[in-house]
């Protein structure tokens, strides 16, 4: 088991983590982006443009960077034969 804390709105500590996970297990075989959320308000008149801007962030931005450090590494070391990117939230 791994525990990495991260704020993954930050795209630098998203790209860092897969670094970690490569430490303690070598490689990359798949990467799974399943999680998400709204961080602050989440009435669709009340969401202030910081809220928005971090929930974006959170939902693309997170998964993004983390699939581009994981493709690096997996393309680096032939870890896998495919690569899948999606996201998504279910409210």
């Amino acid at each position: 088991c791994l525990l990495i804390k991260a704020d993954l709105t930050v795209p630098r500590m998203a790209s860092q983590a897969v670094p970690r996970i490569v430490g303690k297990w070598g490689g990359i075989d798949i990467l799974i982006n399943n999680a998400g959320g709204i961080i602050g308000e989440n009435k669709f008149g009340e969401v202030s443009e910081l809220d928005w801007n971090k929930t974006y962030q959170l939902n693309a931005g997170a998964p993004f960077f983390l699939s581009q450090s994981a493709f690096a590494t997996m393309k680096k070391t032939r870890t896998s034969n495919g690569f899948a990117f999606g996201t998504g939230e279910n409210l």
